[in-house]
Order: structure tokens, then sequence, then C-alpha cells
């Protein structure tokens, strides 16, 4: 089944927080965030490896960073909501969530459109991220990603 989501279920964090996609690798490990990319709940990861099936699981790469670079300014296009009650609002800037196969997300930012997509290898451990952008505007235009790595069981809190 496809699900489509537009500007109207994205428009701010609380309404895109409302839906996760799930993706498998059929080892016990998962990838799973909201649609807007944020993680919501303590067992969202962008990797959730399983070192011993079924539920010794890890969280590996907890989520990424995004924003892009227009000229001097720059727009952070990832969604998320901290303790502290900060949030990364880049919800605005989301045109579409898909999930087909795979969740497909596009951002539109002053004529330039970022299309993110998030897939699982089946039997490891291993998630891919691949970026298509296409510039249309006349401005030079950087994609700036900053990976947040855990390494800590699920549901565990990282040591400081």
């Amino acid at each position: 089944m496809k699900w489509i989501y537009g500007k109207q279920e994205l428009k701010n964090l609380e309404r895109g927080q409302e839906n996760c996609y799930l993706l498998t690798n059929g080892l016990g490990g998962f990838s799973s965030m909201t649609m807007t990319g944020s993680v919501a709940r303590n067992d969202h990861a962008l990797l959730m490896a399983c070192v011993q099936a079924p539920n010794h699981r890890y969280n590996m790469v907890h989520r990424l960073k995004e924003s892009l670079c227009l000229g001097e300014e720059e727009i952070v296009l990832s969604s998320q909501e901290f303790a502290d009650g900060y949030k990364e609002e880049g919800c605005p800037y989301l045109s579409s969530f898909v999930f087909d196969d795979m969740p497909i997300w596009r951002f539109l930012v002053q004529g330039v459109e970022i299309r993110k997509e998030i897939a699982m290898k089946q039997g490891e451990n291993t998630v891919a991220v691949r970026y298509s952008i296409r510039n249309r505007s006349r401005k030079p235009a950087e994609l700036k990603i900053v990976p947040f790595y855990q390494f800590t069981a699920k549901g565990s809190e990282p040591e400081l």
C-alpha cells in the first residue's frame, strides 16, 4: 500500500509526528522515524541494529540534522523537538512524504528541490540515505548533513 502525505499533514511539527515509517532488515533491526524525519519516541532511530536476534538492539545512528546553505543563509530542513524545549522545524519546507517500498521526503526551499530516500539492506544492519538535489535558484547551494550517533542499547540514554 502506498501512503502519500502533502503539505496539509506536514504543516507543523506536532502534525508531522502523528505518523511513522518502519523499515526492517529481517534480523530484528530497523529504521523508524516520524514522517517529518524526527525521532519522537525512545525506540525511534535511523539505524537500530540487532546484534543478536530477536531483541538485542542498539541505537547506532539516532538521527540526522540536515540544513541547506543558500548563499549566506542556512536553512534547517530537519525537524526535531528536544527535552529543553528547543525545536528544529524544517516542516514548512517539506512538500511531501511518501511511503511505498521506502520512505521518500521532498523539500522545496527557494527554488531548490531536495529528495531524500532511506532504504535498509535485508540480512544486514545497514541503512542507506540518498539525496537528490535540483537547484533552480541562482544561488550557490550546499546541503549539510550531520549524523548523531548513540551506540546505546534500545531504550537507553547515552552516557555523558
